[in-house]
C-alpha cells in the first residue's frame, strides 16, 4: 500500500519541500558548491574512472610467461623486432635479457622464432662466411673468420647441454712459420654459464673437454681449460686427459659399485619376499693404488738350439828315409825310384762341433689401474613371517634357517662373492616396523600451482589498492570539497525527512484537561473512545518509526528547530 508523505506547516496545511525528490534538488546542491569545487569533483571522478579502468584491464589481461631468458643484447633486439612486426604483445625483463609474452602463445612463438634461427646464442657460426665474398679477403682475415666461426659453433654445441645456459669459447691456434721445426700446441678456454645452484659433474666436464679437443685439429684434451660463471676452475689446462677434474671419481666408483650391487640384491629378493620387506647394505673395499709390474723369467727346461757349427779336418804326409840331401838327389835327371833307403807316412783327422742353445725367457709388463676390489661385505635382513592367531592378534615368527641359507646362496650368486678373496655375506631374519602412514590429503580448492597463486596474489593486491584509494583518497577529498554546503544540506535533509513522519491533525489531538473534546454534538462517550483509539494508533506509529529510523528522526527534529 502506497503512503503519501506530507509535511504540515504551523496552520496544519499540507506542503512539500521545493524540488523534493526531483532533479531540481540535485541542481540546487551542485549550484551551492561553486565552480571550483565542481571542476575538482569532475577531475577526481575522471581520475577514479581511469584508475578503475586500469585495474579492470590489468585483471582481464592474460598472464605472461617467459619466452626466452638469458639473451644477449643482439638476440633480445632481434626477437623484439620480430614480435613487434607480428603484433604480439610482449614485455622485457628488468635487466633486458628476458622476453615475456602471453602464456597461450609462448609455445607457438618459440617454434616460429626457432625456425628463423633465434635466439642465436649471441655468437656467430659458419654463417659468417655467407656474407663474405671471395674478393677483398686476405689470408689473415680468412683465418680470423675461421677461428670465430669455430668458436661460435663450439659455444652453441656446449650450450645445448642441459645445465649450461650459455658458453664462450676462446681458441689459440698458433700459426706455423716457414722453416720452423717445432710447432706450438693449440689450446682452448671455455667459460660456461650454468642454470641453478648446481654445477657440472665430472662426466660432463670431461665430455666438454673431449668435444672441444675433437673439433679442433691438433688440440689435446689436456690443454682445454673450463671455468664456470662463478669463477670455479672445473678443468685445468696443461694436465692430462683425466687430470684437473674438480671432484675425484675414486669415491664415486665405490659408491656406484655398492649401489649397483644393492639394487641387484633388492630386485632379486623382493619378488619372492615382497616389496619393503628386504633391506641390504653392501660395503666394498677397493684398492685405488696404481701398480706397475715388470717381470722377467727364464725357463731352464725350455732349451732350444739356436745354432750349430761343425768343423772336420784330415791330413796325409809321407817322408823318405835313408836319403841324404845331396846334389845328385836334387838333379832333374835323378829319378825318385832310384833313391836309396826307406820312407815314413803320417795321416791326421780332426772333427769339431759347436751348438748354441737359447733358454726360454718371459718378460711381463703389467699395469693395474685403480679400482681393484679387495673385499666385499654384504648384510641382508629380511622380514619374518606374520601370522594372525585365533584371537586376531598378529604374531611374528622368524624365517627358518633353510630359507635363510637359500637367500644367502642367491645373494652370493648375484653379487659375485668370492670366499677365497675374503668376501662375507650375512643374512638375518628380523621383524620390520611398519611406518606410520598419514592419510592421503586430498587436494583442496586452495591447492594451486605457483602461477595460479601468483595470479591470485596479484589480483588481491589490485583489489586492496582500489579499496585503499577509495577509503583514504577519494572519500577525504570529497569531504574536503563540501565544507560550505554541509550545514545547508543537513537542514534541507531535516526538512525533507520531516515529511516522512505523519503529523497529527488538529482533530486527532487530545483535548486539554477540563475541556470538552472537539466533535459533533451528541456524540458522547463513543466519540471520546474513537478519539482515544486514534491517538493510541498515532502514537504507536510514531514510536515505531522513531525506533526503526533514529537518525532520520533526529534530522526531522533538527529541521523543526531550525524552522523556529
Amino acid at each position: 500500500m502506497a503512503t503519501e508523505v506530507q509535511t504540515f506547516d504551523s496552520r496544519g496545511e499540507g506542503t512539500r519541500p521545493p524540488g523534493a525528490g526531483g532533479p531540481g534538488a540535485l541542481l540546487h546542491q551542485l549550484g551551492s558548491l561553486g565552480t571550483g569545487r565542481i571542476l575538482a569533483l569532475g577531475a577526481v571522478a575522471l581520475a577514479l574512472v581511469a584508475f578503475f579502468v586500469l585495474i579492470v584491464a590489468r585483471t582481464l589481461e592474460p598472464p605472461y610467461t617467459l619466452l626466452f631468458g638469458g639473451l644477449a643484447p643482439e638476440d633480445a633486439r632481434r626477437i623484439v623486432e620480430r614480435l613487434e612486426a607480428a603484433g604480439v604483445p610482449h614485455r622485457l625483463g628488468p635487466t633486458g635479457d628476458a622476453v615475456f609474452v602471453p602464456a597461450d602463445r609462448a609455445l607457438r612463438l618459440r617454434m616460429d622464432l626457432a625456425e628463423q634461427g633465434l635466439p642465436s646464442g649471441g655468437s656467430v657460426g659458419y654463417e659468417l662466411f655467407d656474407k663474405s665474398g671471395p674478393l677483398g679477403t686476405s689470408d689473415f682475415l680468412a683465418n680470423v673468420n675461421l677461428r670465430r666461426a669455430l668458436e661460435g659453433e663450439l659455444a652453441r654445441t656446449i650450450a645445448a647441454i642441459r645445465p649450461v645456459r650459455a658458453a664462450r669459447v676462446h681458441l689459440v691456434l698458433p700459426r706455423r712459420e716457414l722453416f720452423e721445426r717445432e710447432r706450438h700446441p693449440a689450446s682452448a678456454s671455455v667459460v660456461v654459464s650454468l642454470d641453478g645452484p648446481g654445477g657440472l659433474d665430472r662426466r660432463q666436464v670431461q665430455a666438454i673437454r673431449n668435444l672441444v679437443a675433437a673439433a679442433v685439429p691438433g688440440l689435446e684434451v689436456g690443454r682445454v681449460t673450463i671455468v664456470d660463471d662463478r669463477g670455479n676452475l672445473l678443468a685445468r689446462g696443461g694436465d692430462g686427459p683425466s687430470a684437473g677434474v674438480a671432484i675425484s671419481d675414486l669415491e664415486e666408483q665405490r659408491v656406484a659399485l655398492e649401489q649397483r650391487l644393492r639394487g641387484k640384491i633388492l630386485q632379486l629378493l623382493e619378488r619372492t619376499i615382497g616389496p619393503g620387506r628386504v633391506e641390504a647394505e653392501v660395503t666394498a673395499d677397493i684398492d685405488f693404488d696404481e701398480i706397475v709390474t715388470t717381470a722377467e723369467q727364464y725357463d731352464p727346461n725350455g732349451q732350444v738350439a739356436r745354432s750349430t757349427q761343425t768343423i772336420e779336418e784330415s791330413g796325409d804326409r809321407r817322408d823318405a828315409e835313408g836319403g841324404g840331401l845331396t846334389v845328385a838327389n836334387n838333379l832333374p835327371t835323378e829319378r825318385p825310384g832310384q833313391a836309396a833307403g826307406g820312407a815314413s807316412t803320417e795321416r791326421t783327422a780332426r772333427s769339431e762341433e759347436t751348438v748354441n742353445y737359447e733358454i726360454s725367457r718371459t718378460v711381463r709388463n703389467q699395469t693395474r689401474k685403480p679400482g681393484h676390489l679387495r673385499r666385499l661385505s654384504i648384510a641382508v635382513q629380511v622380514d619374518g613371517i606374520w601370522k594372525v592367531g585365533a584371537d586376531g592378534a598378529r604374531r611374528y615368527e622368524p624365517r627358518p634357517p633353510e630359507e635363510l641359507a637359500q637367500i644367502a646362496a642367491l645373494v652370493r650368486s648375484a653379487a659375485g662373492v668370492d670366499e677365497e678373496r675374503g668376501d662375507v655375506v650375512e643374512v638375518v631374519s628380523r621383524p620390520f616396523l611398519e611406518p606410520e602412514t598419514e592419510p592421503p590429503v586430498e587436494p583442496g580448492l586452495l591447492d594451486l600451482g605457483r602461477e595460479e597463486l601468483a595470479r591470485l596474489v596479484e589480483l588481491g593486491g589490485l583489489v586492496l589498492l582500489a579499496a585503499l584509494v577509495l577509503l583514504f583518497g577519494v572519500r577525504p577529498l570529497v569531504r574536503s570539497l563540501r565544507p560550505a554546503a554541509q550545514h545547508g544540506e543537513a537542514a534541507a535533509a531535516g526538512r525533507a525527512e520531516a515529511g516522512a513522519l505523519p503529523a497529527p491533525s488538529v482533530a486527532q489531538l487530545p483535548a486539554p484537561a477540563g475541556e470538552a473534546a472537539v466533535g459533533s454534538p451528541g456524540d458522547g462517550v463513543p466519540a471520546l473512545e474513537a478519539e482515544g483509539s486514534a491517538r493510541d494508533a498515532l502514537l504507536r506509529q510514531v514510536t515505531e518509526i522513531v525506533a526503526s529510523r533514529p537518525e532520520d528522526a533526529v534530522r526531522v527534529i533538527r529541521g523543526w528547530l531550525n524552522e523556529r
